[in-house]
């Protein structure tokens, strides 16, 4: 899997593809974690590249979102494939993320609201318990 972020305002955009498991999640985990270090709060997560996850990669996107609710953040998917759209279903994790169908919603999202960390913390809690 292939990791390229880019800032747009306040907001990091992760732009993923190819397969995200159990070799690659580990990379995106260090990647979110080094921009929640650098105070960035604010993750578009552009999945459009994404041809395979499994529940590696589905546990480390659920991880992400837990760390940026707690570091006061948000974070959001953009652009899933219908495959990915699935495994989130399957796993009922379809309520936990905020999703969007292209990564421009996605990021006007963002940039007109504020952080509604108690809500995915929250809804992380509850997936995870």
């Amino acid at each position: 899997m292939t990791i390229s972020h880019r800032r747009v305002g306040s907001v990091v955009v992760l732009e993923l593809s190819g397969t995200f498991g159990a070799g690659t999640a580990e990379s995106f985990s260090t990647t979110v974690q080094s921009m929640l270090y650098e105070g960035r709060r604010a993750f578009v997560v552009n999945l459009a590249g994404v041809t395979r996850m499994d529940s590696t990669g589905l546990g480390a996107l659920v991880a992400a979102c837990g760390s940026v609710a707690a570091a006061g953040g948000r974070m959001v998917l953009a652009q899933l494939p219908r495959r990915i759209q699935s495994v989130l279903a399957i796993a009922k994790l379809v309520t936990v993320f905020d999703v969007f169908d292209s990564e421009a919603e996605a990021l006007a999202s963002l940039m007109s609201e504020t952080p509604r960390s108690d809500v995915v913390s929250s809804a992380v809690a509850k997936t995870i318990l």
